[in-house]
């Protein structure tokens, strides 16, 4: 999968560590795009990328630019505005295992219709690394249901 051959659209990216789907995140941007990094981790300022907002999933405000990952409506909102507001936009969500821990699989499940949604309509494209192995079989059987799902060739 590269920036070439990803449109618009949510792609869940089936990979242990985020290697292959920030390659792609980042090949948008190069190419003109701009984009919105939600993470648990913080990067360093030489890991930045220019036109992009960066936010951190964390329960405490420990950052301006922190987001609760227990507030899937504000994530939502986020990513909503962010969309709305910007030419040729690429979102990147890191954390989706997070975000089941921390809310429960139901929900994250309606959060990632609504996201895939908002892109679809918006002209805007997601990227979502995911590991499948760390879900439940029920639950990655329903992800590779209702969500493309690309694997990683180093998964």
């Amino acid at each position: 999968m590269g920036a070439l051959t990803v449109s618009s659209g949510m792609y869940m990216v089936n990979e242990h560590k985020p290697d292959h789907s920030n390659k792609v995140f980042k090949e948008k941007i190069f190419n003109g795009s701009y984009g919105l990094y939600i993470s648990r981790r913080i990067l360093d300022e030489n890991e930045q990328l220019q036109n992009t907002a960066y936010y951190q999933l964390i329960t405490t405000k420990k950052t301006k630019t922190f987001l609760n990952p227990k507030k899937l409506r504000r994530i939502t909102k986020v990513i909503s505005s962010f969309i709305r507001e910007k030419n040729k936009p690429v979102i990147f969500i890191d954390g989706i295992e997070y975000l089941m821990l921390m809310n429960d699989y139901p929900k994250v499940l309606s959060f990632l219709h609504k996201v895939k949604e908002i892109a679809e309509t918006r002209s805007a494209t997601c990227i979502i690394p995911i590991d499948l192995s760390t879900l439940k079989n029920n639950e990655s059987d329903k992800i590779e249901k209702e969500f493309e799902l690309i694997s990683s060739n180093k998964h």
